[in-house]
């Protein structure tokens, strides 16, 4: 499963990269790649925590304790490759409101015991210079506070996860 926001792009051959990568490491629960933020003005810059993502990539399949690093970059659902049947056998769910993708993202990586990372940019995260949500200035940010509650309430349901704390903060 892939999700993409609707003002975002893939780059050219990344669906063919993605599912080349998932098949030579024998279907993992999920996939995580880089993204670069794309301006106004065409320019195109990398997301200053690829080598998290270039660490991981390095290792082949691993499980999250090897790479806890991975919390503390940009936690999209868009960044990332789900197997539909880990999705469906955890009965993952995005929550109501606004910043959704944080508990989504966080739960699958403390979840997916096989991932898997490629060190390249697949994603364009479009950003306007007027018009986005993250620009905007409403109640609706304080969703955020709602979703990081959720997050941290993982960590009360599974307190093995409890060593990742330190790096949600």
């Amino acid at each position: 499963l892939l999700f993409l926001d609707s003002d975002d792009a893939y780059v050219p051959g990344a669906l063919r990269v993605i599912r080349t990568r998932l098949e030579d490491t024998a279907e993992p629960d999920m996939a995580l790649f880089d993204y670069a933020r794309w301006y106004w003005n065409g320019n195109q810059e990398r997301n200053y925590l690829s080598s998290h993502v270039t660490a991981a990539a390095l290792n082949g399949v691993f499980a999250l304790p090897k790479h806890a690093d991975l919390l503390s970059v940009f936690n999209a659902a868009w960044s990332k490759a789900y197997r539909r049947d880990f999705v469906e056998g955890h009965e993952m769910a995005f929550p109501t409101g606004v910043y959704e993708d944080l508990p989504w993202t966080m739960r699958c990586l403390m979840l997916a015991e096989r991932m898997v990372a490629i060190d390249a940019v697949l994603v364009l995260y479009r950003q306007r210079v007027a018009g986005s949500i993250l620009r905007s200035r409403n109640r609706s940010h304080f969703d955020v506070f709602d979703q990081w509650d959720r997050v941290f309430a993982l960590l009360v349901e599974h307190p093995e996860w409890e060593p990742y704390r330190r790096h949600l903060f």
